[in-house]
C-alpha cells in the first residue's frame, strides 16, 4: 500500500504547492504575487500553531474556524495533499481524536516543507 503521506512521497521534482492560481487572481502582477506569497509564509506557521493548541486545549471550535480560515489560501495555492487533511479537521465532530490528531501533524509536517519551498522561490517570484 502506497503511504497517503505527501512529504514521504514527495521528489525534489515535485512541488507540494503551485502558483498558477494565484497567478491568474493576481492578473500576473509579480509584485503582487511576491506579496501575498510572503504572507503565506508569514501567517501560515502561526495558524498551524492555533489548530495545534486549540486540539490540544480541547477548543474545538476555535481549531475549526482556523481550519476554515485557511482553507482557501490553501487552495490558492493549489495544496491539493491537505485538501482532505484541512476538510477532516475543519469539519470535526465525533471522529476520533487520534485521527484528528495525525490529521494535525500531517498538516504540520506539509506546512513546514511548503514553507522551506516558498522561501527557496520567493527571489524568483518576483522576476
Amino acid at each position: 500500500m502506497k503511504n497517503p503521506d505527501p512529504i514521504l512521497n514527495h521528489t525534489s521534482s515535485q512541488s507540494l504547492y503551485s502558483l498558477s492560481k494565484l497567478k491568474k487572481a493576481c492578473n500576473g502582477d509579480p509584485r503582487f504575487m511576491r506579496k501575498m506569497t510572503q504572507l503565506f509564509v508569514q501567517q501560515m506557521p502561526v495558524a498551524v500553531l492555533d489548530i495545534r493548541d486549540s486540539f490540544g486545549n480541547k477548543n474545538f471550535q476555535k481549531m475549526k474556524d482556523t481550519a476554515h480560515r485557511i482553507k482557501p489560501t490553501l487552495e490558492n495555492l493549489c495544496v491539493d495533499s491537505l485538501y482532505h487533511t484541512i476538510r477532516n479537521i475543519e469539519g470535526f465532530s465525533n471522529q476520533e481524536t487520534g485521527k484528528l490528531a495525525n490529521d494535525i501533524l500531517q498538516l504540520e509536517k506539509t506546512m513546514s516543507a511548503i514553507i522551506v519551498e516558498l522561501k527557496r522561490d520567493l527571489d524568483s517570484i518576483a522576476s
